[in-house]
């Protein structure tokens, strides 16, 4: 017997994956943004200083 492809799963694959690509885009533009944001503010700094 053959076995008809699963178009249907193969589609969802595909949304799913374009959905966290979508999701991963957003988070890194806000990244961006809040590190852009640090840089312009002093006040928002972080201090990487060791500490001992």
């Amino acid at each position: 017997m053959t076995e008809k492809p699963r178009t249907g799963l193969d589609r969802e694959k595909i949304l799913l994956w374009t959905a966290i690509f979508g999701l991963l885009k957003v988070v890194a533009e806000i990244a961006i943004k809040a590190v852009s944001y640090a840089r312009s503010n002093p006040q928002f700094r972080l201090q990487l200083s060791p500490q001992g």
